[in-house]
């Protein structure tokens, strides 16, 4: 099925998300919402792809958020749709993309704002052209803080910066998102899409089933206690432990060679 406002292709184990409305700063219209969450949910039922990538088209934006003069009045959505949008959890991309159980890495072209830093925030890791740039963004469009980024943005800088980075709505440069932690790393802006797809492939080529794990791990870890974690850990550890694949890394560690994870 031919996609509107995305591209979608596979390569080396690789999904590529690209979001694709560059004059419009990738912002988010319906067609883009419907069709990010149609990629993330198959995600994880395609044995094909064992990591994705998301990105944004052209040199300026990553994603700006959601198209604002969509929702306008008079605008291409209704209000009281707008109404029932904005009341429901479920229509928070946020939630999808937190449900992909393989790795997720954000190559940061350019500007990610509101649902689109909270898309970099969910993923597990990100990686910045030296032309990117963040903002929370809502504050200016005079409403609270929006696309779960109350809870993904603490945890990422604390929730001192993170209400200032709110509060104030200023611009957080390349240099500044990457020692804070918002993002992984910055490369050169040539450099981004070649450094982002090596990472990739290595995670592609990790263990399926240890990395789902772990992802599950670092999840309860921000949100329940020791004891509840160290209890999922045991579990994980077990689960992993007696997988064909942990029995092939081992085989392949004592015969000195790399394993070959077939995600069992």
């Amino acid at each position: 099925m031919p996609f509107e406002a995305i591209a979608y292709e596979r390569q080396d184990g690789v999904g590529l998300l690209t979001l694709r409305r560059p004059e419009k700063l990738n912002t988010f219209n319906a067609a883009m919402r419907r069709e990010v969450r149609e990629v993330f949910v198959s995600v994880n039922d395609d044995i094909e792809v064992r990591c994705l990538v998301i990105t944004g088209a052209g040199d300026r934006a990553f994603c700006a958020g959601a198209d604002q003069t969509e929702r306008s009045d008079g605008g291409a959505i209704p209000l009281d749709e707008v109404r029932r949008h904005n009341l429901d959890p479920n229509s928070s991309t946020a939630k999808y993309i937190q449900e992909i159980e393989k790795p997720i890495v954000a190559a940061v072209n350019g500007v990610a704002a509101g649902g689109g830093l909270a898309m970099v925030l969910g993923s597990d890791v990100a990686i910045a052209s030296d032309r990117a740039r963040f903002r929370v963004a809502h504050r200016d469009l005079g409403m609270a803080a929006m696309d779960a980024l109350g809870w993904l943005l603490p945890r990422a800088v604390g929730k001192q910066r993170a209400f200032e980075m709110y509060a104030t709505n200023r611009i957080v440069e390349a240099e500044e998102a990457e020692r804070v932690g918002l993002v992984l790393k910055v490369v050169p802006h040539a450099e981004l899409m070649t450094e982002t797809m090596d990472l990739a492939r290595t995670l592609a080529d990790g263990p399926p089933i240890g990395l789902k794990m772990t992802k599950r791990a670092i999840l309860r870890g921000s949100t329940h206690s020791l004891e509840e974690y160290l209890e999922f850990e045991r579990l994980a550890y077990q689960n992993c432990y007696f997988s064909e694949d942990s029995k092939e890394a081992r085989k392949a560690f004592l015969e000195k060679r790399p394993p070959k994870f077939q995600g069992r």
